[in-house]
């Protein structure tokens, strides 16, 4: 079987968002590349869903599907199918009446998620008016709600404030409340906490996951950050170059990662138990060019574990470990933690 199955689901009822075989392709002037392969997620209601991996690797992409929002050079096959309806092939109004509504994203930098010449209440009103028809002063006191939901303190005032009034925490706060506005069933959150200091970043992961869990909605969260995602989310995907190399339950994947590279990821993140000096782990070496993509596994010129069969033949899924709770990975000679 070529694609990593997804865990086995946690309840018999239709799952909310089931990604199927998701394969994308770019056109450009220099050829055709596939920075997305054979991708598949089945995600429930009330479930939290973590995509982790490098720049490059597909996270983003992935989602951008999701919302409909690839580029126009790109193709995407496979199914993406929202509480049973096929989305993949709608044109653009009826993908119109699903952003927003259905699915919100909290994107990566909220600079340019922003309006430089919006006031952020009437931000996080715009989807109100748009997708619940509500009036502009019934939108704008929901609007209010939503940014005092969120953390902006005196947010009836400070409603009619500009972005670039806020703090970088308190721009992503904003964003967040928009995606939040609808009320939608799934929330996607791209690296949510980038360009934020730890504390900040705590805080705010803290807050998606409790008003995830107040409104019922389930949510996928993308990070380069293992260690930092796996404590808010349920279940882990680890991608690299366009592929699922392992995943998991979050507590399966970090504790017991088995894929080179996801134990690499895990290494290189700073840690306080370290002596001062310590110079930090890395990860030698980059991704593979997408216009020539090796044969056999496409971690293996980065991999110190490599052999040659590595190098030939791409790698079987596997299920590790064999006596534990479902936890895949793709590599020839998975690692068992002692």
């Amino acid at each position: 079987m070529d694609h990593l199955a997804p865990l086995p689901p946690n309840t018999t009822a239709q799952p909310l968002l089931d990604i199927s075989h998701l394969t994308v392709q770019l056109h450009t002037r220099h050829g055709t590349i596939q920075p997305l392969h054979d991708f598949n997620l089945t995600l429930h209601h009330g479930e939290t869903w973590g995509l982790i991996g490098e720049s490059g690797s597909g996270k983003t992409l992935a989602m951008l599907a999701v919302m409909g929002l690839l580029p126009r050079n790109a193709t995407a096959h496979g199914s993406i199918r929202l509480n049973g309806q096929e989305l993949l092939g709608m044109d653009e109004p009826a993908w119109c009446r699903v952003r927003g509504s259905r699915i919100g994203m909290v994107f990566q930098e909220p600079m340019t998620a922003l309006n430089p010449l919006q006031r952020v209440g009437d931000a996080v009103a715009e989807p109100l008016r748009l997708h619940r028809r509500l009036s502009a002063q019934a939108a704008r006191e929901q609007a209010i709600g939503w940014l005092e939901r969120v953390g902006i303190e005196h947010a009836s005032e400070r409603w009619r404030d500009y972005p670039h009034q806020f703090s970088g925490g308190q721009r992503q706060r904003i964003v967040l409340a928009s995606a939040l506005a609808c009320q939608p069933q799934v929330l996607i959150a791209d690296e949510p906490t980038t360009a934020l200091d730890s504390t900040v970043q705590a805080q705010m992961l803290d807050l998606l996951q409790k008003l995830v869990a107040q409104e019922g909605m389930a949510m996928i969260l993308i990070s380069h950050d293992l260690a930092l995602v796996a404590r808010h989310v349920q279940r882990i995907s680890v991608l690299y170059a366009g592929r699922v190399l392992e995943q998991g339950s979050s507590q399966a994947v970090f504790s017991h990662a088995a894929h080179p590279y996801t134990r690499a990821l895990l290494a290189a993140r700073p840690r306080l138990d370290q002596p001062r000096g310590t110079p930090l782990a890395s990860i030698g070496g980059c991704l593979p060019d997408l216009y020539s993509l090796p044969q056999g596994c496409r971690f293996a010129e980065r991999c110190q574990q490599a052999q040659d069969v590595c190098r030939e033949s791409a790698p079987p899924e596997r299920t590790v470990p064999a006596d534990g709770p479902p936890h895949c990975v793709r590599c020839f000679f998975p690692q068992h933690p002692s």
